[in-house]
């Protein structure tokens, strides 16, 4: 029974990844695609302009990619932004999608 639990509390996550994002700036070409400078040394990507949309950690073919709606993409851009013009980092807190993010 305990060896149960154990193997069950294990197969969830305990801890969400958080992103502190400490700077962004656009993607050549792109309106709405943005580099995030993160503690993580993967290239993070927020892309509110392409068909599916949501933050992409490492390659676009082969890392993660946590899918938003458009307009939750498009209303992170502006927390993001908002965050910075007050000289803070931006937290984005990432389990199996974006659960939450503020300033930090």
């Amino acid at each position: 029974m305990k060896t149960a639990l154990i193997l069950m509390l294990l197969s969830f996550p305990l801890v969400a990844d958080v992103l502190t994002v400490a700077s962004m700036k656009n993607e050549p070409q792109m309106d709405r695609s943005f580099f995030l400078k993160t503690q993580l040394s993967d290239k993070v990507l927020l892309d509110c302009q392409s068909f599916l949309q949501g933050i992409y950690i490492g390659p676009r073919d082969g890392g993660a990619f946590y899918m938003m709606e458009p307009d939750e993409c498009e209303s992170l851009y502006h927390r993001i932004r908002a965050s910075h013009r007050k000289f803070k980092k931006h937290c984005i807190e990432i389990e199996e999608a974006v659960n939450s993010d503020e300033a930090c």
